[in-house]
């Protein structure tokens, strides 16, 4: 595995983090 696909794969997992932790904060707001 190279280096560069492996960065990618890391801010990929990051950035799914971030978005799933922003769906609970808007629902949280919601209801």
């Amino acid at each position: 595995m190279c280096a560069a696909s492996n960065v990618n794969y890391i801010e990929v997992i990051k950035y799914s983090h971030i978005n799933h932790i922003y769906q609970i904060y808007l629902n949280k707001i919601r209801s």
